[in-house]
């Protein structure tokens, strides 16, 4: 018998949740043009100029 661990369930559609909800912000804040630089604690102003989700790249969460 081998143990394989499946990502399903509540667990999963939480973690989407999440997902979807921090794109919100972000998408708004593109939109808006908002200076996202204290939400992220960054020492200069700092603008969204692209949102990309879900890409074939390697690393796709975050890229600047």
């Amino acid at each position: 018998m081998t143990d394989t661990l499946y990502a399903s369930g509540s667990a999963t559609n939480a973690g989407i949740d999440y997902q979807q909800r921090v794109a919100a912000w972000f998408q708004v804040a593109l939109l808006f043009n908002h200076d996202i630089s204290s939400t992220l604690d960054l020492s200069e102003p700092s603008n969204i100029m692209e949102i990309a989700f879900e890409t074939a790249e390697n690393i796709d969460d975050l890229r600047r």
